[in-house]
């Protein structure tokens, strides 16, 4: 190998180098915007899929003020029994039951507050928007509600849907029964 040969296997390298660390720059000089998209972040490769609104609703959650506990809201023991079993079997399953509970808290909501939508039939995202834009509900548990919506779509509208855990079933049953409880207490 002559001085030609490795000054060009030289630079080769580094060419080959550039773009990782170019991309490694880009994720630095971007960290502030990439940690606001983030949540937002939902990928998805056949079967494979990444998506970080239970993270996200979590993140929220903690920052809402606790609301009493109703003891006439808590799951029996039954209930609890019949939940773990389901998550356990069907992640995805016990997933789409508690995004139908966390729709019916919000009918109920509005049907409460004599809603002049209340009765007719509306989506989540519909019902969330008209009691945020009425100020029945505020900013960050319309968030949550929207996080708890994107999750139990994905359960029920995509085939990727059965690859949820049973831990994440177990994760939003946690923020379904605390926007449920809230929800329930307005």
């Amino acid at each position: 190998m002559d001085i030609l040969q490795f000054i060009a296997s030289i630079v080769s390298s580094l060419v080959a180098l550039a773009w990782p660390a170019a991309f490694a720059f880009a994720v630095w000089l971007f960290r502030e915007k990439i940690d606001e998209l983030l949540p937002h972040f939902h990928v998805k490769h056949s079967d494979w899929e990444a998506s970080f609104r239970l993270d996200q609703a979590e993140k929220e959650a903690q920052d809402l003020p606790p609301v009493p506990d109703d003891p006439a809201a808590l799951p029996t023991p039954e209930e609890e029994e019949r939940f773990s079993q389901l998550a356990k079997l069907s992640p995805r399953s016990a997933i789409i039951e508690l995004r139908i509970g966390v729709e019916r808290a919000l009918g109920d909501l509005m049907e409460r507050r004599d809603h002049s939508a209340a009765g007719k039939k509306h989506s989540i995202l519909a019902m969330t928007r008209l009691l945020r834009s009425d100020g029945v509900i505020d900013h960050p548990t319309s968030a949550m509600i929207d996080d708890l919506r994107v999750v139990g779509n994905t359960a029920v509208h995509e085939r990727s849907g059965g690859l949820m855990s049973e831990r994440d079933a177990l994760r939003y049953r946690k923020l379904a029964n605390e926007i449920i409880g809230r929800l329930n207490a307005i």
